[in-house]
């Protein structure tokens, strides 16, 4: 029972059972009463179950039954910190699709600015302009998986991606674009995925 794991719906990486979310790709474990060894012998328990199965697998819950789950699940993904953040965004390098909290984008923003700072002080101690090269090419290694969090940020809002040109509209379209950026998550599933949290 100690060595029991779950297997990643996106990755397929075995993880710990303890463990709410995927090491490599930070997919969410997959909520399910059925052990694993049943899941692998039949990817689809329920459709073959019976009733009486079904009341076991999927046991009668009142709404405040999972107060506690999700305030587990939260403090699960809160403890993401800033290298967990860039490695999720590089490993959804050009995932325009789902939803991203605002966790993952800031800290993937704030990492970008501070390698970006770094890069241009060592450029104006040093005197060496080849470093400013350097600063482009990261710029262009950034762009993508920036613009994909970017994107997902503002589908976690409930927003479509389209919103990125309020961007055009100098002062007003600014706010109202940092303002999206800094909401909270949209509570439950939306058209762009499900619940982060």
């Amino acid at each position: 029972m100690a060595n029991e794991t779950w297997k990643c719906p996106k990755c397929g990486l075995e993880n710990e059972a303890e463990n709410n979310f995927c090491g490599e790709c930070g997919t969410r474990k997959p909520e399910t009463e059925i052990g694993i060894n049943q899941i692998n012998r039949n990817p689809n328990p329920i459709a073959s179950a019976t009733v009486k199965q079904v009341e076991r697998v999927v046991p009668e819950q009142s709404a405040w039954d999972n107060v506690d789950n999700i305030q587990e699940d939260d403090a699960t993904y809160e403890k993401m910190g800033m290298m967990d953040a860039v490695k999720k965004c590089f490993s959804d390098y050009a995932t325009f699709s789902g939803r991203a909290r605002r966790r993952e984008y800031w800290f993937f923003t704030l990492f970008n600015f501070l390698i970006g700072f770094t890069i241009g002080l060592l450029t104006e101690i040093s005197g060496i302009a080849a470093l400013g090269y350097l600063s482009n090419l990261y710029s262009l290694v950034i762009l993508v998986p920036g613009w994909a969090v970017f994107i997902r940020r503002l589908h976690d809002v409930g927003k479509s991606g389209w919103n990125w040109l309020w961007l055009f509209v100098p002062v007003i379209g600014w706010i109202l674009v940092l303002v999206w950026l800094v909401k909270d998550s949209q509570d439950g599933s939306n058209q762009y995925g499900s619940y982060p949290k």
